[in-house]
């Protein structure tokens, strides 16, 4: 009973996951300025023999948790399979999105870009503030 249970939940995640089955199909859904970057990865893979890792642009939008709307980055890891007499038979990867991740790097990089900033305009203050103090002083 288990097994059947665990057949079907793999059946039905192969069914909904986005696998590269039809690849010129799914190249289609690749933002075209990465277009290259999948095409070179994938030939990166029929040479390498361990997984090779890659990241592109899908070209459907994403909406994060907090609502915002960014685009779709993808983290591959793939590998090419080969059938027993050693033909190529197809790739076998795995997608993440790792959307959520590059929005909060760039939102901290910005907030550090800020604060770097907020910290020069300080010190300028501080340095005219004491220049005209020591002004004063010996007028």
């Amino acid at each position: 009973m288990e097994a059947r249970a665990s057949e079907f939940m793999f059946k039905r995640l192969t069914e909904v996951a986005p696998v590269l089955r039809d690849f010129d199909v799914k190249i289609g859904c690749v933002r075209p300025d990465d277009d290259k970057v999948v095409l070179d990865g994938l030939a990166d893979i029929m040479e390498a023999s361990e997984p090779v890792a890659q990241t592109f642009r899908w070209i459907t939008p994403y909406t994060t948790m907090d609502g915002q709307i960014t685009e779709i980055l993808a983290l591959s890891l793939s590998q090419p399979e080969f059938a027993e007499d050693g033909s190529h038979i197809g790739y076998l990867g795995v997608s993440a999105n790792i959307s959520e991740q590059k929005l909060r790097e760039r939102t901290q990089k910005k907030r550090l870009e800020e604060a770097r900033e907020l910290k020069r305009q300080q010190d300028n203050f501080v340095e005219i503030a004491s220049h005209e103090m020591g002004r004063l002083l010996t007028v």
